[in-house]
């Protein structure tokens, strides 16, 4: 299994809204859970390292929480 930061799409009291993930691939790099992304660091250059991942995560298609739901991805 491997894994990536993402930004994901969800529904909050009927509105739109966004937020960073860890998204779990299976071994066909499908995805098949995520959960929150963890926000913090050991250094100043470890928040450099995660700041520039979650910066890709930007640059990826936006997952959408309901077509995980829809696949049987669960929450992790």
């Amino acid at each position: 299994m491997t894994w990536n930061y993402r930004v994901l799409l969800y529904e909050q009291d009927g509105e739109s809204r966004y937020k960073f993930v860890e998204a779990y691939y299976n071994s066909n790099q499908e995805v098949i859970g995520y959960c929150d992304a963890s926000m913090f660091a050991d250094s100043p250059d470890g928040l450099q390292e995660f700041a520039d991942r979650l910066l890709q995560a930007t640059a990826k298609p936006i997952l959408k929480e309901s077509d995980l739901m829809e696949k049987d991805n669960a929450r992790l």
